[in-house]
């Protein structure tokens, strides 16, 4: 968010639209107490898919991170630390040392592959959701009648500073700081034996939640999807395939939560191959397939309510994900209310730790 609004891409455009629209009308003349609560709830959910989207860019890219001088000496003890107990190897570490050690008295530096690096990812994105989410818990717990407009601006631009570099590195260094390292459990060995084709669905049930609510304004298009691939397409199954289609999952969600329910759909109408081990363990092949165009489009003309629903919770899922774990599965009550205007918050529930793994 700037001062002049929040800046939209593709997948947080109806968000952002949201949140202008409520930021309009909290800070009009005949504005009220509520007005202010649904532009600072509204804020939230933008902040929290934002940074999802920050973290998945920059996952994507592998993009070079540029680190003030300010945090020159920290960075090196931040990355070969990070590097050094997330599976890097002694090459990597030695590497890493050697390269910040020469620049200590310069103005800035250049890491790749340690706050970003998809060995360290999921862990440094499961802290700084879990302090979002903390921030918006706290913020909800102390809104008073008398809330208004600015008391919102100021409570959401604190939200935001979260998900920045410099926050992140802090927090990273405080969470090595104080980290008790954990042996790898076997879970996560098991989720990776799909491949980079491939996904499992066996192992211990993931963290779930309920599927988002579309609204009823698009019955039309749940009723083609329907008739495309099948009568029984349930809400997590939809929620599955947008989530494949357009929020670029990475394989270990491919593995999990996707193939679970990819598993369910009729063989000629499904992006997967169901195969099984002799073992018994069920795995996915993911494909193109005949429909996927067609899928894609359908989904593409869900409203932008419905869209932002689908981001949200996608966004939640990853945030509420186990750690070492897969993401959690749509299809399944979780604890509290969805995510929302109904939540009072950004909904997304907190990660208890973050697993340090031991080379």
């Amino acid at each position: 968010m700037t001062a002049s609004g929040p800046m939209t891409d593709g997948r947080t455009g109806a968000l952002a639209d949201n949140f202008n629209n409520y930021s309009k009308k909290a800070f009009a003349d005949d504005a009220t107490n509520e007005d202010a609560r649904k532009m600072l709830r509204s804020g939230f959910s933008l902040i929290v898919a934002s940074c999802d989207d920050y973290f998945r860019s920059a996952g994507t890219t592998q993009r070079w991170v540029i680190v003030a001088s300010d945090y020159v000496a920290a960075a090196g003890t931040l990355a070969t630390s990070i590097l050094a107990l997330t599976h890097a190897g002694a090459a990597a570490v030695s590497a890493t040392a050697l390269g910040t050690s020469t620049v200590l008295a310069g103005a800035s530096i250049y890491t790749k592959d340690f706050l970003f690096a998809s060995e360290n990812m999921d862990s440094v994105r499961t802290l700084t959701m879990n302090a979002l989410h903390e921030h918006q818990k706290l913020v909800n717990a102390t809104v008073t009648d008398n809330l208004d407009a600015n008391d919102a601006v100021t409570a959401i631009l604190d939200d935001q500073v979260i998900c920045t570099l410099p926050h992140i590195a802090t927090m990273v260094r405080s969470a090595i700081k104080n980290a008790k390292p954990e042996q790898s459990s076997s879970t996560e060995t098991d989720n990776q034996t799909g491949g980079s084709a491939g996904g499992t669905a066996g192992g211990p049930t993931p963290p779930t939640q309920a599927p988002a609510q579309l609204v009823k304004g698009d019955a039309p298009v749940t009723a083609s999807l329907k008739k495309l691939i099948s009568p029984d397409l349930s809400p997590a199954q939809t929620e599955a395939l947008y989530w494949l289609l357009f929020m670029e999952p990475t394989q270990q969600e491919k593995d999990g939560p996707i193939c679970a329910q990819m598993l369910t759909l009729p063989p000629n109408n499904s992006p997967v191959i169901k195969t099984q081990s002799p073992q018994g363990k069920v795995t996915c092949t993911y494909r193109p397939w005949s429909n996927q165009q067609s899928v894609k489009d359908l989904l593409d003309k869900l409203s932008p309510a419905s869209r932002s629903a689908l981001v949200q919770n996608i966004a939640q899922a990853r945030a509420i994900a186990a750690t070492g774990g897969a993401a959690g599965t749509p299809g399944t009550p979780k604890t509290g209310g969805p995510i929302g205007e109904k939540s009072g918050g950004s909904g997304h529930q907190p990660s208890t730790h973050i697993n340090v793994d031991i080379l």
